[in-house]
C-alpha cells in the first residue's frame, strides 16, 4: 500500500507536470449503531465516484482499487482516523471536465470519524431520562414545528402505560362498563380471521427478508446445488409459518384480550429496545449532561479533535523529501446527531487552532480578512437595551443585546468567510484553521431549545454567555466587535477573535427534508438558520442567519410511503429528490436553472469538490 510520491501529476496534454491541491472530507455518521466505513462508502459514492463533472489524470497511487464507477477511488490504510477499522479513501488527481489545459489539478481524500463503538452500551435508563426531560415541559417551552411529535409522544407513553398494567393484571376490556370496547371492537372483532391475519404478515416480511439477503449475495455458479437450496429454504420457511398459523393455530383462545395486551406491549418493548435505544438512546446519552454521560462526551470529543489535529499537520522538507503543506481544504460533513458532535468539535478546536489568542496569532493576511469579516458583522447589528437574557422575572439588571439587523445579506457574508478561510491556510508556519465548510444533514441542532436548552429563554441565554456559537458570531455588546485585543508571546498587541466565532471562517450549509404529519419528512431535521425580518431575540435567529439552509423532499421509488421517514436518504442514490423551499413549498418558476436540483446535486454543491482550483 501507498501513498502519492510527490504531489504532481504528468497530464498527458500538457508538457509539465501538473501541481496538485490536496482536500480533505471528514464525513461523520448520525445515530445508530453503523458498520465502519459502510457510510463513507455510500457518500463516497454518491458526491464523487458517480459524478460527472470531473476528469481523472493517471496518476501513480497505488491502494486498493474501492470503485470502478465513472470515477475511481482507492481504498488506503491511514492511521490518523484513530482506528484500525477504518480506511481513507482517496482519488486520483482530478481537473475539472472540459478543462483544455489545465495548470493545476486536485486530489481529495476522505475520512469518517466513527465514534459509534465509544457510545456503545447504551441503555433504556439514558433513554428514560431523557425522554423525561422532553416530556416533563409546559406546552409553552416545545417549538411549534414538533408540538404534534410531543403529544403523539405523550399519547404512546399513555397508551404503553395502560397496556402493560392490563395485561399483567389480566383485565378484560370487554367488562360491563367498556362502552368503548363494545361499540368500536365487538362489531369487527374475529380473532380467527385476526390471527390468520397477522401470521400472512408476518410470513410477507420474513419472505421479503429472504429474498432481499438472496439478491444482495453473491452465490456460487448456476451449476452448484446451493443455491437452489437457499432458494427453496427462503420460499419454504415462510411457507411452513403461514400454514401453521392457518391451520393449527386455535386463534379463539390464543387472542384473549388480556393475551392482546400483553402482545402489544411487548411489540412497545421490542421496538423501544430495538429502535429507540440503539437510536435515540445516543442523543440522549451525548446532548444531556449528565454525571454517567460526561466521559463519553469527552471521549468522543478528543478522538474528534485528534483527527482534526493530524489533518492539519504539515511536514516541512527533510531528508531529500518535498515538504508537505498540508490540505488547502478541508469539508467537515456531519448527520444526525453526528452534527452536534461536530459542532461542539469544531467549537473546541477553534479554541485550539483559531486566532483566539497568544498560542496561534494572526500573522501575513489573516488581521485584515478578520477584521473585514468583523466590521461587516457591526455594520449588520442592531444594539437594544433589555434584560439579560434568561434572567428571572423581576430582575432590574440590564443589558445591550447584539441582533442581527434585517439587512444582513448571508450570500455577501460567505464571502467575507472565504477570504477569511483562505487567508488561515495561507498563515506563515502552516498553523492555520482549515476548515472551509461545515455541512449538516438531518440535523437535530434545528430543534436546539427541545435539546440543548429547556426553552427558547434558555437557548438565548447560552447563545449571549458564547456557549453556543453563532453563524455569524454575535459581537460583545460592550465592545461592538467579534474581536478582543490582547498581546502576542512577545508582548505586541494584537486583535483576537474571541472563543465562538468559529463561524467567522467556516460556512455553514443545512440540507433537511421538511416533515408533514410528523412521520412523513424527516422530523428530525430542520432549518438552522435564522429569520430574515430583523427578530427582537437572539433566539429568534437559532444558530445564525448566515447559515445556508437547503429544503430537499426525497421519495423511494416504488412504494406506497414514499415519503415515510427520510431522515437516512440524503447521500441515497436509490431514491429521488427535489429541491424545495424551508416549508416544503417548491421554489418559484424563476428561480429554476436547467440543473436537475435533486438532493444528491444540492450535497455535492455544498461539498464543492471544485472550489480548491478557484
Amino acid at each position: 500500500m501507498g501513498k502519492p510520491k510527490a504531489e504532481s501529476v504528468q497530464d498527458p496534454s500538457a508538457a509539465a507536470p501538473l501541481d496538485v491541491r490536496k482536500q480533505a472530507v471528514v464525513v461523520i455518521h448520525g445515530m445508530g449503531e453503523p458498520v465502519p466505513m459502510d457510510t463513507m462508502r455510500s457518500f463516497v459514492d454518491a458526491v464523487w465516484e458517480t459524478d460527472p463533472s470531473f476528469d481523472t489524470l493517471a496518476g501513480d497511487l497505488q491502494g486498493t482499487r474501492a470503485s470502478q464507477k465513472h470515477n475511481d477511488s482507492w481504498l488506503v490504510p491511514d492511521q490518523r482516523t484513530g482506528s484500525l477499522e477504518l480506511f481513507r479513501i482517496t482519488t486520483p488527481p482530478f481537473v475539472p471536465k472540459g478543462s483544455a489545459k489545465p495548470q493545476t489539478a486536485a486530489r481529495t481524500d476522505f475520512y469518517e470519524f466513527y465514534w459509534s463503538d465509544i457510545m456503545e452500551g447504551t441503555t433504556f435508563q439514558h433513554v428514560r431520562a431523557w425522554m423525561a426531560g422532553l416530556l416533563f415541559r409546559w406546552p409553552y417551552q416545545v417549538p411549534r414545528r414538533v408540538m404534534a411529535a410531543w403529544i403523539l409522544l405523550w399519547v404512546s407513553v399513555i397508551v404503553a402505560t395502560w397496556l402493560a398494567v392490563a395485561g399483567l393484571l389480566g383485565l378484560d376490556p370487554r367488562g360491563q362498563h367498556s362502552f368503548l370496547w363494545q361499540t368500536l371492537f365487538d362489531p369487527w372483532w374475529n380473532p380467527e380471521l385476526a390471527g390468520r391475519g397477522l401470521t400472512l404478515f408476518a410470513a410477507a416480511i420474513l419472505l421479503w427478508a429472504f429474498v432481499a439477503r438472496l439478491r444482495g449475495s453473491r452465490m456460487p455458479g448456476e451449476q452448484s446445488v446451493r443455491p437452489f437450496l437457499s432458494w427453496l429454504l427462503a420460499l419454504a420457511v415462510p411457507a411452513a409459518i403461514a400454514a401453521a398459523g392457518w391451520f393449527l393455530v386455535p386463534w379463539p383462545q390464543v387472542l384473549v384480550p388480556p393475551v392482546l395486551l400483553l402482545l402489544l406491549s411487548a411489540l412497545l418493548g421490542y421496538f423501544i429496545q430495538v429502535f429507540l435505544v440503539p437510536y435515540f438512546g445516543d442523543v440522549a446519552r451525548y446532548v444531556r449532561a449528565a454525571p454517567d454521560t460526561i466521559a463519553k462526551r469527552a471521549e468522543v470529543r478528543e478522538r474528534g479533535l485528534k483527527l482534526l489535529r493530524e489533518l492539519h499537520r504539515v511536514r516541512p522538507s527533510k531528508e531529500g523529501e518535498p515538504a508537505d503543506e498540508g490540505y488547502q481544504r478541508i469539508v467537515v460533513v456531519a448527520h444526525s446527531l453526528g452534527s452536534i458532535i461536530a459542532y461542539d468539535i469544531l467549537n473546541h478546536f477553534w479554541a485550539e487552532m483559531g486566532p483566539t489568542g497568544s498560542h496561534n496569532p494572526p500573522e501575513g493576511e489573516v488581521p485584515k480578512a478578520l477584521k473585514d469579516v468583523d466590521d461587516y458583522i457591526a455594520a449588520h447589528t442592531v444594539f437594544r437595551p433589555g434584560t439579560a437574557p434568561g434572567s428571572r422575572a423581576g430582575s432590574t439588571r440590564k443589558v445591550s443585546r447584539s441582533i442581527i439587523g434585517a439587512s444582513f445579506d448571508a450570500p455577501d457574508f460567505r464571502g467575507h468567510q472565504r477570504n477569511l478561510s483562505r487567508a488561515l491556510v495561507r498563515q506563515p508556519g502552516g498553523k492555520g484553521w482549515r476548515i472551509s465548510d461545515f455541512i449538516t444533514l438531518g440535523s437535530p441542532l434545528s430543534h436546539a431549545e427541545f435539546l440543548l436548552a429547556r426553552d427558547r429563554t434558555g437557548l438565548e441565554q447560552r447563545i449571549a454567555e458564547r456557549q453556543i456559537a453563532t453563524c455569524p458570531p454575535y459581537p460583545d455588546p460592550a465592545s461592538g466587535s467579534i474581536l478582543y485585543r490582547g498581546k502576542d508571546k512577545d508582548g505586541k498587541a494584537k486583535d483576537y477573535a474571541h472563543h465562538a466565532s468559529v463561524f467567522a471562517a467556516t460556512r455553514w450549509t443545512n440540507i433537511h427534508d421538511p416533515h408533514v404529519l410528523t412521520f412523513f419528512g424527516d422530523i428530525i431535521s430542520g432549518p438552522v438558520g435564522g429569520r430574515t425580518d430583523g427578530g427582537s431575540s437572539v433566539a429568534d435567529d437559532l444558530f445564525g442567519r448566515g447559515i445556508r439552509d437547503v429544503g430537499v423532499r426525497m421519495r423511494r421509488r416504488w412504494f406506497a410511503f414514499s415519503r415515510l421517514f427520510t431522515h437516512t436518504f440524503y447521500w441515497s442514490l436509490d431514491v429521488t429528490g427535489e429541491r424545495v423551499n424551508g416549508d416544503g413549498t417548491r421554489p418559484e418558476p424563476e428561480a429554476a436553472t436547467d440543473e436537475r436540483l435533486d438532493h444528491v446535486t444540492e450535497l455535492r454543491k455544498a461539498v464543492n469538490l471544485a472550489e480548491i482550483f478557484d
